[in-house]
């Protein structure tokens, strides 16, 4: 393969820069600036001074499908924000990420969640939606043109699919989806409630498929809010792309202080805030 100098002058402001920990513990004043984003790794566009938590390339490697422990101490953080990362969790180890955020969130403490809604979804799916349509056709037409996978993956339902229900193949570093033929998916749809069909496109997964860091885990606003009440917290809502009940979460900016929500997920994810008393 030949030398790429830009490729290899990326890399290099990756490693002296973006992730240097001499360099982090600058930004985030020695990780003390009370502000935790939580699925984020470094050098990846996020405003700087919020520490990280990821598999890897973090501040703090976790993985969170793991028996974890956030090393973070209780009631020391003031603001958690987590986008498009409780999906790829097994669902008890979601709640357990919303517990430990709990533990670690100061009384008066806020916390701001991004994820796929499948509620929106499948809606957008039955109205076969512009949105729909060319976020997913893009999506995984880059996935058959590119990537080499069969053309059966252009078909419209696979959105839907592999919004609920996605795996990593060794050794490909983009998310493959669930495979059915429409006319099953279309009939299980129809005659199931939403969280039957959800776990019957999570369950079309492999064992081998599962271990990945996919989607596993499906969720909508009553549900999400049910399981923040049960961890304890309070003044929950859900809120849209971009605004925010709580001054303190800066969104959208123009510079590198501000968090930067991806205005391409807006039409299919939930934003839902909440407040620890």
């Amino acid at each position: 393969m030949p030398f790429n100098i830009n490729k290899f002058k990326y890399n290099l402001k990756k490693a002296v820069w973006k992730r240097n920990p001499i360099v982090r513990i600058l930004q985030t004043k020695n990780y003390t600036t009370k502000k935790l984003v939580i699925g984020q790794i470094n050098g990846d566009g996020f405003a700087k001074d919020w520490v990280t938590v990821d598999y890897s390339h973090s501040d703090f490697n976790v993985d969170l499908n793991s028996n974890y422990k956030f090393s973070f101490a209780n009631d020391s953080m003031e603001l958690l924000y987590t986008a498009h990362c409780l999906e790829h969790l097994f669902e008890e180890k979601a709640q357990y990420l919303l517990k430990e955020s709990f533990r670690i969130l100061k009384s008066g403490g806020k916390m701001r969640i991004e994820v796929p809604d499948v509620e929106k979804v499948v809606d957008h799916y039955q109205k076969q939606s512009s949105e729909y349509l060319n976020e997913f056709n893009k999506r995984y037409g880059y996935m058959c043109n590119v990537l080499g996978y069969d053309k059966k993956y252009l078909a419209s339902h696979i959105g839907l699919l592999g919004t609920i229900s996605n795996y990593f193949d060794d050794g490909v570093d983009y998310q493959i989806p669930v495979y059915v033929a429409k006319e099953q998916c279309d009939q299980y749809l129809s005659s199931n409630s939403l969280d039957s069909f959800c776990e019957w496109c999570v369950n079309l997964q492999t064992k081998e498929q599962l271990k990945s860091p996919g989607h596993k885990t499906y969720l909508y606003f009553d549900k999400l809010k049910k399981m923040l009440k049960s961890e304890g917290f309070k003044n929950i809502k859900e809120v849209d792309f971009g605004e925010s009940s709580f001054d303190e979460f800066s969104l959208n900016g123009e510079n590198n202080s501000t968090i930067s929500e991806k205005p391409h997920r807006r039409f299919y994810s939930l934003y839902i805030e909440a407040e620890k008393e």
